[in-house]
């Protein structure tokens, strides 16, 4: 068991100083650094005890203590990687309030007799402060994986009216560390309860619980190393936009038809990381009537509508005949697209041809 304690430890930490030592280490990379350290303290007590039960039973609690503090971190963390300030507000340190809360409900477990501890570990010995404790843990750590749940969901709903790309921003890979998150608590409270009732002792319950946590650090170091920066503009007036403007003005048509206008003669759609927010700078207008107008007028969203341009490009360069010289995929890039996978997708999607599909479909009706 002890290795599963080691491997885990030395994974934090090497996860922890690779993140620390980035070069543009920032308010979001020092919550994952805490994270990772937090979860080397974690793993750290229990090895303690797992070495020497004798010696160190005393320490059996104080990790137990530290429980809230994990999905309240990803929660922080999720917090600070959607906003646009990056900066850690007040609000966020008063959440150490709930974790003030788990500590006094364990400090009467902590300073318990050690025969008493090792009835817990051994004998699942029923302790209503340790149930107590663990029913606290378990609404806690629901209540903020929801929490952090809801935040990505509508993060990636908005997603399409914000980009015109999605690598590096969909953030498909928090959704598996929340889920990695509700593993680890199931294992740990749910199915630990369970097995505990039926009379196995807690002692061979954390081995699985302490190795799915080793697991998870890995996770949580990989994706935190290669995660960019989202950049995210929140249109809050776009709601107060729709509901005073109940009708299409003359005005908005011809604002849709200048934007189209301005998309086939300047081409801003060549740029592979456009966002909306960029393109309303250099229309000169606020970003929530660009979305206003291709929601309501041109019936697209932003991700949509310029990929519409991109793939357009293609066909255009297709039938100019510059296939013969280029791959499709080196066309691709240079119309927008970023990714090999993302243009075979979206290509599909606007003319029902894969690329190659296509390229054999028109060389036949050229001949």
């Amino acid at each position: 068991m002890n290795i599963v304690f080691i491997v885990g430890i030395i994974e934090s930490l090497f996860f922890f100083f690779v993140i620390s030592s980035k070069k543009k280490n920032n308010n979001i990379d020092k919550v994952l650094s805490a994270w990772l350290l937090l979860i080397a303290l974690n793993l750290l007590i229990p090895l303690f005890i797992y070495t020497d039960k004798l010696k160190y039973i005393h320490l059996n609690g104080i990790d137990y203590s530290l429980l809230v503090l994990h999905p309240m971190l990803l929660f922080i963390y999720t917090k600070l990687l959607l906003s646009k300030d990056k900066k850690i507000k007040i609000k966020y340190i008063l959440h150490a309030s709930i974790f003030i809360v788990n500590c006094l409900l364990v400090i009467p477990y902590i300073f318990m007799d050690k025969e008493t501890k090792f009835g817990f570990l051994y004998d699942s010995a029923f302790l209503p402060i340790v149930w107590i404790g663990t029913i606290w843990v378990t609404i806690v750590f629901l209540s903020y994986l929801c929490i952090t749940s809801l935040l990505v969901m509508h993060y990636q709903k908005n997603l399409r009216n914000q980009y015109s790309f999605t690598e590096d921003v969909n953030l498909n890979w928090l959704k598996y560390l929340t889920i990695g998150l509700i593993v680890v608590f199931l294992l740990g409270s749910v199915v630990g309860s369970i097995l505990c009732y039926i009379g196995i002792p807690l002692y061979y319950i954390n081995y699985f619980v302490y190795t799915s946590l080793v697991v998870f650090v890995f996770g949580i170091g990989f994706f935190g190393i290669k995660q960019k920066n989202v950049f995210t503009y929140d249109i809050p007036e776009e709601k107060d936009h729709n509901k005073k403007t109940a009708l299409v003005t003359q005005k908005d048509k011809l604002f849709a038809k200048n934007l189209e206008l301005y998309m086939v003669k300047q081409k801003p759609y060549l740029n592979e990381k456009l966002t909306l927010h960029e393109l309303a700078e250099s229309l000169g207008v606020k970003p929530y009537y660009v979305t206003f107008i291709l929601n309501k007028v041109i019936n697209k969203k932003f991700f949509d509508f310029i990929n519409y341009y991109r793939v357009e490009e293609i066909k255009t360069r297709i039938k100019d005949g510059q296939i013969s010289k280029f791959t499709i995929l080196s066309i691709a890039f240079d119309c927008g697209f970023n990714s090999k996978a993302s243009f075979n997708r979206i290509f599909k999607s606007f003319t029902g041809y894969s690329p190659t599909e296509y390229i054999n479909s028109f060389s036949t009706h050229s001949t």
